[in-house]
């Protein structure tokens, strides 16, 4: 019997579930469609996310990973060895990826981040509908992961705000110039789905993130 576990998103082609991890509240997404399941993120330590993907008639297809940081990739190996599915992820993020328990050290919590067996792949990578799109900024090999017209933006676009942390590796220039270049693929999404925080779509993005908006007019 499948978690009950209500999509955030749907229509007749396919279904978006959202998993929240209790440390930093982190979103992992469950994407189901008739070619498979897909995670997008992993979030970290998440119980719940495993749970209802054992408990899921379907197999696990793959895990997308929008960038390498803990809290969005921290459970990619945990899924990849028990249902045997491949991870991606840009290439560039090889190193935030081994950054990770030092992170995690940082901030006082036990540094258990196991680094998954990864697919290290190129901008514009696909992969049955899914695209990569390379938006390097929040982290050098951060990515737009993209379905059809949803978008999954990890840590570079939230849906009301934006939150510079200064982590290792974070250029706001470089992000800067990397969501104008995407604007076009933000802006006519259907729902963006973000690595942390609600979901939202292109029109009300740019309609009501005013914080967003400054940034990318370079206020």
């Amino acid at each position: 019997m499948t978690l009950v576990r209500p999509p955030i998103y749907t229509n007749n082609e396919y279904s978006v579930r959202c998993f929240r991890s209790s440390y930093l509240r982190s979103n992992a997404y469950v994407l189901e469609s008739n070619q498979g399941v897909y995670v997008v993120d992993s979030g970290y330590c998440d119980n719940l996310l495993i749970e209802y993907l054992a408990s899921n008639a379907k197999p696990v297809s793959a895990v997308l990973l929008t960038h390498g940081h803990f809290d969005h990739a921290g459970t990619a190996n945990e899924i990849a060895n028990r249902f045997g599915c491949p991870v991606f992820v840009l290439d560039e993020e090889k190193r935030t990826m081994r950054q990770n328990n030092f992170l995690l050290k940082a901030l006082q919590q036990e540094p258990q981040f196991v680094m998954p067996t990864c697919s290290y792949v190129k901008d514009g990578f696909q992969i049955n509908g899914f695209k990569f799109h390379r938006c390097p900024g929040h982290t050098p090999g951060s990515a737009l992961i993209s379905f059809q017209n949803l978008v999954f933006t990890g840590d570079s676009v939230y849906a009301d705000c934006l939150n510079f942390v200064s982590l290792p590796g974070e250029d706001e220039t470089t992000l800067r110039r990397s969501l104008n270049s995407h604007r076009g693929l933000l802006m006519h999404s259907a729902a963006i789905f973000p690595g942390h925080g609600s979901a939202t779509d292109g029109e009300k993005l740019f309609r009501e993130n005013i914080e967003l908006n400054s940034f990318l007019a370079g206020e």
